[in-house]
């Protein structure tokens, strides 16, 4: 084989691994259970990230103490959504069934937002005027904020004229 099939032939296997890898991203992107993920804002990341470096390394053990909570609590969240979503994708549709789970995700964002609140009392009662006002600043500024990666797929992410 001449050099130019060579590099042909190279050219064409790396087009198609190319082509594959980014054919199994996608496909794995849609193959994912249609639950929306929870959005990162209810939760006291956001206050973690407006102390400061200085602050946090002393407010860890509060953050680290409360994780494990909020993140069970995260996961009941999920439990309740998929089980909700089962009851919606079931071929015979169960309005008993449905309304519970619904019931059921309600009951678990309340308990998250409750455990997030308390948390974020305990940690802003432990921070001074000062850094109260960061704090402040940090959640009302203006201007553009970094948005979670969208699926397309959702249907709160489609056009207008397609809802």
């Amino acid at each position: 084989m001449t050099r130019g099939r060579w590099i042909t032939l190279l050219l064409i296997i790396s087009v198609t691994l190319n082509l594959t890898s980014v054919g199994a991203v996608v496909g794995i992107s849609f193959m994912r259970p249609d639950v929306r993920p929870i959005n990162p804002d209810v939760s006291t990341r956001w206050l973690y990230r407006a102390l400061g470096e200085e602050n946090r390394e002393s407010l860890r053990p509060i953050f680290e103490q409360r994780r494990e909570e909020l993140g069970s609590l995260r996961g009941d969240i999920r439990d309740a959504q998929r089980a909700f979503e089962a009851g919606l994708n079931n071929q015979a549709f169960e309005t008993e069934r449905v309304s519970e789970t619904l019931a059921e995700v309600r009951r678990t964002h309340e308990a998250y937002q409750r455990a997030s609140h308390e948390h974020m009392v305990t940690v802003l009662a432990r921070l001074t005027p000062e850094q109260r006002q960061r704090v402040a600043r940090h959640l009302y500024r203006r201007g553009p904020r970094q948005a979670p990666p969208r699926r397309p797929h959702e249907y709160g992410n489609l056009p207008r004229e397609e809802r």
